[in-house]
């Protein structure tokens, strides 16, 4: 009876672990390097450019997560038209008592007016941001650049 009692833990144990292992390994950029994430999304995309946030939206769609729309001023094209790239944007969840709106976390990332985003899109299709996606925050409003945002940089203009 002990080692029934023991395997049945051990199986209740593990089918608790599992999909919390799979939920956190969903995410490709995290299972891959960052120089194979970066080659991965150059690869699949047609316009890849860094631009500074100037200006963000938060809008309501009807039957859906709150949306914020980021406006950006390019700062240097790597490859393709940034002009052709569908609307940028992420999932906000929203307090009640928020009214400035003046910060946003998507998936993990915090987005603010003066950050720098790399972006990776495709003519006319949207490009969310969230902590899984090849579009990010790849320098904050007044800090310096990490180094994996710099590693990420010289990658992407030896690839031009």
């Amino acid at each position: 009876m002990r080692g029934f009692r023991s395997r049945i833990l051990i199986t209740f144990i593990l089918v608790m672990a599992v999909p919390t292992a799979w939920a956190c390994s969903a995410c490709i950029r995290s299972i891959m390097g960052p120089s194979e994430f970066d080659q991965r999304s150059w690869d699949s995309s047609q316009n890849v450019y860094v631009g500074m946030v100037t200006k963000a939206e938060l809008s309501f769609p009807a039957g859906s997560m709150p949306v914020v729309s980021y406006t950006l001023v390019v700062d240097e094209v790597f490859k393709g038209d940034p002009a052709t790239s569908g609307p940028i944007q992420s999932s906000r969840s929203v307090r009640p008592w928020d009214s400035e709106l003046e910060e946003w976390v998507c998936g993990g990332a915090e987005v603010l007016v003066g950050d720098r985003l790399i972006v990776f899109s495709n003519p006319n299709e949207s490009v969310h941001m969230g902590s899984c996606s090849a579009t990010r925050v790849i320098e904050k409003m007044n800090t310096s650049m990490s180094v994996e945002s710099r590693d990420t940089l010289d990658r992407v203009r030896a690839w031009r």
